[in-house]
């Protein structure tokens, strides 16, 4: 039955007529709304701080703050040891290694070189080599961590009179590295 029946119908009410004509208009709005793009909607505003990493690094020794190590007088059979601190002053965490270049000793061979030791004391040894010495893990160091290390230096009993008088130097390196 059509509403144009329905409305010819003399039976109906008035009033039927009226809600079926409100309820064709809003059915017809409500097809229609997703087409238009009505839709409801709310928003917010926020802030956004980006913040990025730092990586730094600070090594002290005994000399009056200053990264140099100074063994004097070293004999046979006897060690030195000074102490160092390193601060991680940044905010990653940090992988810490020491190695030895650029090691200068005049007159002393590669087999001389294996009768002087580097030990860092709890982490091991840098074996000296003309040019070069091992590189030693010395752990990670978490954002504003400081860690005081103890090198010792000795040499052996063993050693004979071509160490007299002898100077060995080189170049420390300590590296901190980002932890992957």
């Amino acid at each position: 039955m059509s509403l144009a029946s329905i409305i010819s119908n003399r039976r109906v009410k008035k009033g039927s007529i009226v809600a079926l004509g409100i309820s064709g208009v809003l059915a017809l709005a409500a097809m229609l709304a997703p087409a238009s793009g009505a839709w409801y909607f709310d928003t917010r505003e926020g802030h956004s701080t980006v913040s990025i990493a730092s990586f730094g690094l600070n090594v002290e020794g005994e000399h009056s703050g200053a990264f140099n190590f100074d063994f004097n007088n070293l004999s046979p059979g006897f060690g030195q040891a000074e102490t160092f601190s390193v601060a991680n002053t940044g905010s990653l965490t940090g992988y810490l290694t020491m190695y030895g270049d650029d090691l200068q000793a005049p007159g002393l061979t590669n087999d001389d070189m294996s009768h002087l030791s580097f030990y860092i004391q709890g982490y091991g040894y840098l074996q000296p080599q003309y040019g070069q010495m091992a590189t030693l893990d010395l752990g990670s160091l978490q954002p504003d961590e400081t860690r005081t290390y103890s090198l010792i230096v000795s040499l052996d009993d063993s050693v004979g009179s071509e160490w007299q008088g002898a100077t060995i130097a080189n170049t420390m390196n300590i590296s901190l590295a980002q932890v992957q």
